[in-house]
């Protein structure tokens, strides 16, 4: 059973929603950084360090 299908849920479905996207949102960044690690090791492990 899903949060949205569950009528005891105390989250509201745009605030459910909200959190789900930002948890696609944070899947998909790790996934962009994993890409970038595994191309270059260690240029990018340095470079993540290093402030912007």
């Amino acid at each position: 059973m899903t949060a949205r299908a569950d009528p005891d849920t105390k989250i509201a479905p745009t605030r459910l929603d909200r959190g789900i996207e930002q948890v696609k949102a944070l899947i998909n960044r790790i996934i962009e950084l994993t890409r970038d690690i595994l191309k270059d090791p260690v240029s990018n492990v340095i470079t993540a360090y290093l402030p912007v």
